[in-house]
């Protein structure tokens, strides 16, 4: 009460003090817009930093976990390459986590283990230690987090080359180099950054390809209807048009549009000389990448090509090209 009543003695008018009183109402009024208006700006900044922040982790993931030089130097990543049981051929995080086998090294079948390498990291049981299968109990652990989800990410480095007519009916060519980035049909913010279609894709849509391809056509359709809701479904893909992919919306802005063809190019190595592969692809759609970094070079796409591209690549030198996204609702669940 002493507050209010402090207050009153400023602003009740008084003979003589009116404009003692005019000022201090002026004064308060001038204080209340100000906290205000300070209020506004926060909820307004936070917000759009919330919106970056979605923005930034839809590719990625609010925890990401990729393995060191430590790992891809290791006898556990290794082993595989000596090994008959894993076809002499170093794995996937994928594949090691569903491997039957931590150790699959056959000392009466397999050639000697060269001297060179670590010593193999074991128990007190003389068992492999095997990390991935302890990182995935691990996480399977943590009940406590909402809506905890896993996705075993892949990525490689390829060239895309489109050719499509503007909306001035020129004809245009895009030839960069890009990042093939696995679709996680579950990542509901990923599946909402897909730009809807509007009535121009439509009737481009339906001129490229519901007459050729009518299941393609129906398949976009109910990508499209399920981009945000809660029912998954992967990137249409045709024999005939190839895989589909998303692309940064840069690209829709520059005139491509969606049933766009084209292919994208690798390089392999073979026992004589690089061999340059390619793969039929087609536009499916378009998506946000926010400000993530590198967002304009990255396309996303079924993870079953990604998987068959960056096997072609040895992963130990390209070390982001694999590792684990850990995603939930709460994204201040990783602190």
């Amino acid at each position: 009460m002493y507050e209010l009543s402090f207050i009153a003695k400023y602003l009740r008018p008084k003979r003589k003090q009116l404009s003692s009183s005019i000022i201090g109402l002026i004064s308060v009024f001038i204080i209340a817009a100000v906290v205000w208006l300070i209020v506004v700006f926060f909820s307004v900044a936070n917000g759009i930093t919330n919106g970056w922040i979605d923005k930034l982790i839809a590719l990625t993931a609010p925890v990401r976990v990729t393995p060191t030089d430590e790992y891809y130097n290791s006898y556990y990543y290794l082993v595989d390459s000596i090994s008959l049981a894993s076809d002499y051929t170093t794995k996937s995080i994928e594949e090691k986590q569903k491997a039957l086998l931590s150790d699959p090294y056959d000392p009466e079948l397999d050639e000697e283990i060269p001297q060179n390498w670590p010593l193999a990291d074991r128990n007190e049981k003389n068992e492999l230690k095997d990390p991935i299968k302890g990182l995935y109990q691990s996480i399977a652990e943590i009940d406590k987090v909402k809506g905890l989800a896993v996705f075993n990410f892949e990525m490689a480095p390829a060239s895309l080359h489109l050719n499509f007519f503007t909306a001035d009916h020129q004809q245009k060519a895009i030839s960069q180099g890009v990042y093939l980035s696995s679709f996680d049909a579950e990542n509901k913010k990923l599946r909402q950054s897909v730009t809807p279609l509007s009535s121009v894709d439509l009737s481009k849509l339906s001129s490229k390809i519901v007459l050729k391809e009518p299941n393609l056509h129906f398949a976009l359709q109910a990508f499209y209807q399920n981009a945000n809701a809660s029912e998954t479904s992967e990137i249409p893909h045709s024999d005939s048009y190839g895989e589909g992919m998303l692309l940064p919306k840069a690209f829709n802005e520059m005139g491509v549009s969606v049933g766009d063809r084209g292919f994208i190019t690798y390089q392999i190595m073979t026992a004589t000389s690089p061999k340059e592969l390619k793969e039929p692809i087609f536009v499916a759609g378009f998506y946000d990448p926010g400000i993530f970094p590198m967002g304009s070079k990255f396309l996303v796409a079924n993870r079953s090509l990604v998987s068959s591209i960056r096997s072609f690549f040895p992963v130990e030198e390209y070390p982001m090209m694999n590792g684990v996204d850990i995603r939930f609702e709460n994204r201040e669940n990783a602190l």
